[in-house]
């Protein structure tokens, strides 16, 4: 595999799902220095990440989520690359089928226990665990390219002008030097599911706040003012940044606050690409599996608390996940405030 020029990476996945790859996309890099690597990106957060990671990707292209219609329009585009290796991040026939638009010779896939005919396809198959964490799992697909995991962390660059930016702009709240907390009580449209009640995080937001004598900083993108809005009614001293920043931007927020505190979404993944510590509250997904990387990420989830969703699965039948909320309830502001009180942060 010495004369690889062209590397094609599906990755169709989330943002949080794309900071865990970044590992694997530093050592793809590292094995492979003058190969052209282009990734074709979801349209939801992943491809702003790319771009400012550009020491390790020289193109990004920005595919559909599930429109076959759309996905057939990338044929022209796939082919002009002229693969060597594509590499399918996700399971399913739209991975295999873009592998092979690609006509890279060497495919690498993952494929679910039960692998179906398309599987066969990829020229090398690595089975998805749920059990294990995602992070190492990428290093599991790349690993017939001689790569494996060498402690290298998860990565979201932060430019100049963004810490400028947002220095400038808590300085002109007066919030420069303030115990500042960031909460992200949102999650992607399609993962609703994972979020803490609104109704708790406005009571922990108080909580904070009082015992700390914080500044609460609401996080999120525009299409999650509302959640802010319902935290402000509760709690009006909670600042709303929703909407107002780039995910770099927010990133170099959240590397400003003493902690964040997040559902399980992606940015409790930046908090720990940017070395700001974590909490991050989990119900039906697992943390085995889903949880941020690093040092100084916390996970709160209820002891009796089943796993009822799977990546490339979807929600279990059995009768502990009928209510997808369930779980999250359990876990009341107090409960969450105590832990968070009791952990020693650096």
């Amino acid at each position: 595999m010495k004369d690889i020029q062209k590397i094609l990476i599906i990755f169709k996945s989330g943002i949080g799902n794309f900071i865990l790859f970044t590992p694997a996309l530093q050592a793809l890099r590292k094995k492979y220095p003058e190969a052209k690597i282009t990734v074709l990106a979801a349209p939801r957060g992943a491809p702003e990440i790319l771009n400012s990671l550009s020491n390790l990707v020289d193109r990004v292209l920005i595919a559909p989520q599930s429109n076959w219609r759309d996905i057939l329009k990338l044929i022209p585009r796939l082919k002009q690359i002229k693969a060597d290796i594509a590499i399918s991040t996700q399971t399913g026939p739209a991975g295999v089928y873009l592998s092979l638009i690609s006509r890279a010779k060497i495919r690498l896939g993952f494929c679910l226990p039960d692998k179906k005919w398309f599987d066969s396809f990829f020229t090398h198959q690595t089975i998805f665990s749920h059990q294990q964490h995602e992070l190492l799992q990428y290093f599991n697909l790349l690993k017939p390219l001689g790569l494996s995991y060498q402690n290298e962390n998860v990565i979201f660059p932060i430019t100049k002008s963004n810490l400028v930016k947002t220095r400038r702009y808590l300085i002109k709240q007066n919030l420069a030097d303030k115990f500042l907390i960031a909460i992200h009580p949102g999650s992607y449209f399609d993962q609703k599911f994972k979020r803490w009640p609104i109704d708790y995080f406005s009571k922990l937001a108080k909580m904070l706040a009082d015992y700390y004598q914080a500044k609460i900083l609401i996080l999120g993108a525009r299409e999650e003012k509302e959640l802010a809005r319902k935290i402000q009614l509760r709690f009006k001293l909670a600042l709303d940044l929703t909407g107002q920043f780039s995910l770099a931007e927010t990133a170099a927020i959240i590397k400003s606050c003493r902690f964040l505190v997040v559902s399980d979404s992606g940015l409790g993944h930046i908090a720990t690409a940017v070395k700001t510590p974590v909490f991050s509250i989990f119900g039906l997904t697992n943390p085995d599996k889903n949880r941020p990387w690093g040092e100084n990420a916390f996970v709160i989830k209820h002891p009796e608390a089943k796993i009822c969703y799977q990546s490339f699965v979807g929600f279990a039948s059995s009768s502990d996940c009928k209510d997808p909320r369930k779980y999250l309830k359990l876990l009341t502001p107090k409960i969450v405030f105590n832990y968070i009180k009791n952990t020693k942060l650096p």
